[in-house]
């Protein structure tokens, strides 16, 4: 009877201590981003570990799971790799391949945000660091800092400013490329970018949306960018006369000018290459002169 006891009180201290040194399951936050990539989608999932490193690798993991909702989209396309991990006391430093350079610029700030809510929820994490091939994230010729939870500001954050979501009106050109198509679009971006880059560089990147098709080539640069006296001076790399779109000539020059006229202090646009404003487009329309909205392009 005695031993029968002694065997009931080991197996209850043992349960005990198994109970004690057991990881109890903590919900996480993760992210995707909504059909049209303008805003965060918040999920949650439970992981079992007290290993920051192993927490973070599962969330990134859950993130590049295709959701079954359609409406929950994966924030960073396959052809970004995932990071090497270091942590070091309470900062984490994400380590991409050079096809982080590859992402797309309002698309990259979205995942920047995502990771940094992510990563500095995790206790004892209190900033994010982001590296490519071992060197700090360059972004518009600046090196991105070390980014904390406290830096974002209305759920996201680019490169320690403050990021403002803006309505833009993009004007991209049908199927047949005779007509313009009006797409309502609201886009994170830099409270340092200027509401007319990010319109030039979203026309560049081109519409994420079925139904519209690109008017600027992808391979164009946009080298600078005023306003001065209601006028827009849009000086495009060499590649705005040399690569082609499928559209009519006169699409790509008023893709661009009306998505910039309906910016309030814009009346009217001015095309460069190169700094040059004595060009041809496609040989027939001289870039010599101002351009206007042009009503009659779109299509209703």
């Amino acid at each position: 009877m005695k031993k029968l006891v002694s065997l009931m009180l080991v197996v209850v201290f043992a349960t005990q201590m198994f109970a004690c040194n057991k990881i109890s399951g903590k919900k996480y936050t993760y992210y995707y981003t909504n059909t049209n990539k303008d805003e965060l989608i918040a999920k949650e999932v439970v992981i079992n570990s007290n290993d920051n490193e192993e927490i973070i690798n599962k969330l990134i993991e859950k993130m590049s799971k295709k959701s079954r909702n359609k409406e929950e989209v994966v924030i960073k396309p396959d052809y970004i790799s995932n990071p090497t991990i270091y942590i070091t006391d309470n900062l984490v430093t994400l380590d991409y391949d050079k096809s982080y350079y590859d992402y797309d610029s309002y698309n990259e700030v979205l995942y920047r945000a995502a990771m940094v809510k992510e990563i500095t929820a995790i206790d004892g994490i209190d900033g994010v660091r982001f590296m490519v091939d071992g060197s700090p994230l360059v972004k518009n010729g600046k090196e991105i800092p070390i980014m904390m939870r406290g830096d974002l500001v209305d759920d996201t954050d680019d490169d320690m400013q403050p990021i403002e979501w803006s309505n833009v009106t993009l004007f991209y050109a049908n199927k047949s490329g005779d007509k313009l198509i009006r797409c309502q679009r609201t886009l994170p971006h830099n409270s340092n970018t200027s509401i007319e880059k990010l319109i030039v560089e979203s026309l560049i990147t081109g519409p994420s949306q079925s139904g519209y098709y690109r008017t600027i080539p992808s391979d164009v640069r946009l080298l600078s960018l005023s306003v001065n006296d209601g006028i827009c001076y849009v000086n495009f790399s060499e590649e705005f006369i040399t690569e082609m779109v499928n559209a009519k000539s006169e699409i790509p020059i008023y893709s661009l000018t009306n998505s910039l006229c309906c910016v309030d202090e814009i009346r009217a646009v001015k095309i460069l290459v190169d700094g040059d404003s004595s060009k041809l487009y496609r040989e027939s329309i001289s870039l010599d002169t101002v351009f206007e909205f042009k009503d009659d392009l779109v299509s209703n």
